[in-house]
């Protein structure tokens, strides 16, 4: 069974093929009798020159990368330097595809043998084209010399090129560049799906490598230069890769064509890769430098909070100090007045002392006075009894002031 399975799958290719190979004699003879096979080798062999051309720039680039790489690491001025080709190339098609809106249009009914003519003088042109491009800015270099055969053609062309160039000096800044080179990612990854979809209809174009040879080369070079892009830019370009991947599960994987899709699905592969990676690197220090940032506001906090504590502390200190100082003041004002308080009491005490002394030595001689007087009838002074008595109640009134006088002094004292 397993015999008569790959006998029938091998005559089947085998009836594929000649089916193929009738097609492709049709077509040839389709071609011959028309003329579009000539065009059509002659366009094919401009493509190969034009991929070839830019082949050679790109080794010549990667050969300036990689002797700057030997020389040492890489600075920040030296990426910088490496970007500058590619984004010069941008821009000089930028400025070529401005220059063909300026340049007039050139008639179409031109016969076979002229048109050899014709390709090496828009081969000149596009030379001259880009001599203007590049020298666009340079006051020095004129623009007849750089583009002399619009003018014979075009009389008007030397006013709307100098318009042009000043609109490009105002258009062309950095942020306009990056638009330019994602809008060219874009319409690369478009132009991938078309052609994935052209070798769905025509399986003849899966013998040709050169139809594959412009994209890797553009996603090389993005690549080697590491130029970031959007979320956005990249799914667009992994999904073109992943068509262009589908093709070896159609198609046999060692079909040229074929083998050069898969190869620059791989290439997109790796730069998408690449530019994630980046972008995550750029993420990850981002939130390394926040979190740097974050220590250093808390280490300043803190030291804030802890020369915030040192003067509280100081203060609280210095308050204890003055309170103990009036503590020790008014502890010393009580002793003195406690003093006082005694002295004045004391005094007040001996001063009632000698006064209730003296009343007794005076009530004493009173007695015995009034005793001799009874006994005699007369005072030994001479004085009666009536002035006698009168002389006693004086003098106990002058008693019970002293006696008022002395209360309200040792009273006085005792509030003090």
């Amino acid at each position: 069974m397993q015999r008569d399975r790959d006998t029938e799958t091998r005559r089947q290719r085998d009836r594929e093929r000649q089916g193929d190979k009738e097609r492709q004699r049709e077509t040839e003879k389709e071609r011959d009798r028309s003329g579009d096979s000539k065009r059509e080798t002659e366009r094919q062999k401009r493509i190969d020159r034009e991929t070839d051309i830019n082949r050679d720039r790109e080794t010549e680039t990667r050969e300036r990368e990689r002797d700057g790489d030997k020389g040492g690491e890489e600075t920040e001025g030296d990426k910088s330097m490496c970007l500058s080709p590619f984004l010069s190339q941008v821009q000089l098609q930028y400025l070529q595809e401005r220059l063909e809106e300026v340049r007039p249009a050139l008639p179409h009914n031109i016969e076979a043998e002229e048109e050899q003519q014709q390709q090496q003088q828009q081969q000149q042109k596009g030379l001259a084209a880009g001599a203007a491009a590049a020298h666009a800015f340079d006051p020095i270099v004129s623009i007849e010399q750089s583009e002399p055969d619009i003018f014979r053609r075009d009389p008007e062309a030397k006013t709307r090129l100098r318009a042009f160039i000043a609109s490009c000096s105002r258009d062309l800044t950095e942020a306009e560049l990056k638009r330019l080179i994602t809008a060219r990612i874009e319409k690369e990854c478009e132009a991938l799906e078309r052609q994935v979809c052209l070798l769905y209809k025509n399986t003849l174009l899966l013998q040709q490598r050169s139809l594959w040879r412009s994209f890797g080369l553009f996603f090389e070079n993005l690549r080697s230069y590491q130029l970031q892009q959007e979320e956005t830019v990249l799914k667009a370009a992994e999904q073109a890769a992943e068509r262009a991947a589908e093709l070896k599960l159609v198609f046999a994987a060692t079909l040229p064509g074929v083998s050069m899709a898969d190869k620059v699905a791989d290439e997109i592969k790796a730069w998408v890769s690449d530019c994630r990676a980046a972008a995550a690197a750029a993420a990850a220090a981002a939130a390394a430098a926040a979190e740097k940032d974050k220590a250093r506001n808390n280490e300043s906090a803190a030291a804030a909070a802890a020369a915030a504590a040192a003067t509280a502390t100081a203060e609280s200190e210095t308050k204890e100090r003055h309170k103990d100082k009036g503590d020790k003041r008014s502890k010393k004002k009580g002793k003195h007045k406690r003093r006082h308080s005694s002295s004045s009491s004391s005094s007040s005490r001996s001063r009632s002392r000698s006064r209730s002394s003296s009343r007794n030595r005076s009530r004493r001689r009173s007695s015995s006075s009034s005793e001799r007087n009874t006994s005699g009838g007369m005072m030994p002074n001479g004085f009666s009894k009536q002035q006698q008595q009168q002389q006693q109640q004086q003098q106990q009134q002058q008693q019970e002031r002293d006696e008022g006088t002395s209360r309200g002094s040792s009273s006085l004292a005792r509030g003090l």
